[in-house]
């Protein structure tokens, strides 16, 4: 089997940790607890004294080989107006306000939505790639699609059939599918678009859901084996799940336990074969995904829940809907929640969006995570080696490399390593692997996070993604 990628998304918004999982065998130790699971992880971190500090790679005693290192200096994705000190360059954040969960992710025409919960309203920007982003107008309100009280989290589907009726042009209609918030009392509605998600009406007969408390969250999906709608919505500690010829009229068909809230469900295929596939369901936490079966009816668990994420930062977690045929892939964002930037006019951010698939390990079948190759969009320049020996005391292979925005590739062989330990020293960062451990350990701040990380063919893989105010690493 060829090396994956064991995500480990170093994000650091302040001294806040987030860790997604991506690659098995995989142990997360965290305050005194220990998990065993696929890793990646996310750290966020500000230091604006060290915005152009060196990086380097380096090996304590011994010696190791460098098989391959590639280094790109990545561009920003903004066109001037975003160069705050703390502002990403390459992960999404409002120009102004506070963002929260992603909501509504769907392609259409073209174009990739992201609305997401910013404070009141939901916040709205488009994409051509995922990567470069134009922020619009707020798109659902408080006022103008719940009745003055709190919009909450949903999805977005493309109505191809106009099922609901709404369509009156030439465009398939964008509905929204959201929760209305009462002070904890919460009902189902729907908004469409006739404009490509430019503007959304109200549904004049909403509530489309009977109102009850600790309610929400839809996550809408067509299908196709029974050509209707159906969706998972978040209930207390489950997720019930409802079915819909028309996105109006709801029918209650099974319940599963054991999730939190901001559910999201996807059919994958497992080692990219098309004729043997899982469905999997996750929630907003970092406790649980499990894989299983959806017949239409009822999700049939088959794994107990296992974490996609070990840290504090990477959270409500969705994917894009209505991707088409001939891309086939399912890309997922997260909020990195908690996050605080202080000083500037906006605040959290999103993850960096990954493609996600099923692949087959010694202890089952798991989810893992990469970034989108979209990333190569934003590459400047290029750096690279090849089997180079690395010695305590050889001199830096990425002296002079200081560029704030950063992607690093590096293959180590391991096959005549007598280095008992090598990594990267970064901005605020320092990523070890102790060899006869066979652990990956990222410190920040005094603080450790560590992930059991067996070699791949006696090799070790390592690839970061550097941005202003966030880290993230996906090894194997």
């Amino acid at each position: 089997m060829k090396n994956l990628l064991l995500l480990i998304t170093l994000s650091f918004l302040l001294s806040y940790l987030s860790c997604v999982d991506v690659k098995p065998p995989a142990v997360f130790s965290s305050g005194g607890g220990t998990m065993r699971g696929r890793v990646p992880m996310s750290w966020v971190f500000f230091s604006p004294d060290n915005k152009e500090s060196e990086i380097n790679v380096f090996t304590e005693k011994g010696s190791v080989t460098l098989e391959s290192l590639d280094v790109y200096e990545l561009n920003s994705i903004w066109d001037g107006g975003r160069d705050e000190i703390y502002r990403p360059q390459f992960h999404y954040s409002p120009k102004t306000g506070v963002m929260g969960d992603p909501h509504g992710l769907v392609y259409y025409d073209g174009e990739y939505h992201l609305f997401y919960q910013w404070e009141g309203p939901w916040g709205h920007a488009v994409s051509t790639d995922m990567i470069h982003w134009q922020q619009l107008t707020e798109a659902l309100t408080p006022d103008a699609h719940a009745g003055g009280h709190s919009v909450y989290s949903g999805s977005c589907v493309v109505d191809c059939n106009n099922t609901a009726g709404f369509k009156t042009g030439e465009n398939d209609v964008i509905v929204a599918i959201y929760t209305i918030n009462n002070d904890g009392m919460e009902s189902q509605a729907l908004a469409y678009s006739n404009d490509r998600g430019r503007t959304f009406t109200a549904y004049a007969g909403n509530p489309v859901m009977a109102t009850e408390y600790d309610k929400r969250d839809p996550k809408v999906f067509w299908y196709e084996s029974d050509s209707k709608w159906v969706m998972a919505l978040h209930n207390k500690f489950g997720v019930d799940f409802y079915s819909s010829p028309n996105l109006k009229d709801w029918t209650y068909m099974s319940r599963v336990e054991g999730f939190h809230e901001c559910p999201d469900i996807f059919e994958l295929p497992v080692d990219g074969d098309p004729k043997n596939t899982k469905w999997v369901l996750l929630d907003a936490s970092n406790t649980g995904y499990r894989l299983g079966q959806f017949d239409g009816t009822a999700f049939i668990p088959e794994t107990p829940g296992m974490p996609i994420d070990f840290g504090r930062n990477h959270y409500a977690t969705q994917t894009f809907s209505n991707i088409p045929k001939s891309d086939g892939r399912t890309i997922q964002m997260a909020w990195m929640k908690s996050a605080h930037f202080p000083g500037m006019p906006f605040d959290q951010q999103q993850t960096f969006p990954s493609e996600l698939s099923l692949r087959t390990f010694a202890d089952g079948v798991r989810l893992c995570r990469a970034p989108i190759r979209e990333i190569e969009s934003i590459r400047g320049k290029h750096y690279q080696w090849s089997n180079e020996t690395l010695m305590e005391d050889s001199e830096s292979l990425l002296s002079g490399i200081n560029h704030e925005l950063i992607e690093i590739i590096a293959v180590f062989d391991l096959t005549d390593a007598t280095s008992p330990e090598f990594g990267f020293h970064l901005p605020d960062a320092v990523i070890y692997y102790y060899v006869a451990a066979s652990q990956l350990t990222v410190l920040h701040n005094n603080i450790e996070t560590t992930a059991t990380l067996k070699p791949e063919n006696n090799k070790i893989s390592i690839h970061i993604l550097l941005d202003r105010a966030s880290l993230e690493v996906y090894a194997n």
